[in-house]
This record gives structure tokens, sequence and C-alpha cells, in this order.
């Protein structure tokens, strides 16, 4: 059995074929961590953007005022600075 070409054959087609599958299963498996991993820091980010927003929307509504005066005041004197300079 062993000295057997037909065995060989067969033996080598099938060691072939699991190498072939488990080449493709670690395949599927590696794009689906890295989809995981896109989506956990998209996740991540909107969560912390919405949490800034929140803050953003509670300064605008006065909650947070020295910091809101201190926003409004310095955005004020830049557009008021900006239309002030003249082009010689």
């Amino acid at each position: 059995m062993w000295s057997s070409r037909l065995f060989w054959k067969f033996f080598l087609s099938f060691a072939g074929l699991v190498l072939l599958v488990v080449c493709d299963c670690v395949a599927i498996v590696s794009d689906w961590q890295e989809e995981q991993l896109i989506d956990q820091v998209r996740r991540r980010l909107h969560d912390s953007a919405a949490l800034l927003w929140n803050d953003v929307q509670a300064a605008d509504l006065g909650f947070y005022l020295p910091t809101a005066r201190r926003a409004k005041c310095w955005a004020s004197s830049q557009t008021e600075s900006k239309n002030e300079v003249s082009w010689k």
C-alpha cells in the first residue's frame, strides 16, 4: 500500500484539498475580522462625535456660559478683524 502510486495520488490530492480549504477559511475569517474592526472603530468615532455634538449644543444653548461667551467673543473678534482688513 505504501508503494502504490494510486495511494499517493489520492493522499496528495486530499492533502492539497485540505490545505486549500484551510487557506480559504483563514481568508474568510481574516476578512470578517477586518470588517468587525472597521465597524468597531466607526461606532466608536460615531459615539464620540455624538457626545461631542451634545457638548457643542449645550454650549450653544448657554449651559456653559463662560465657555460659550469666550467662544462667541473670540468668533466675533475674528469676523470683525476680517471685515476691517483693507487691501492697499
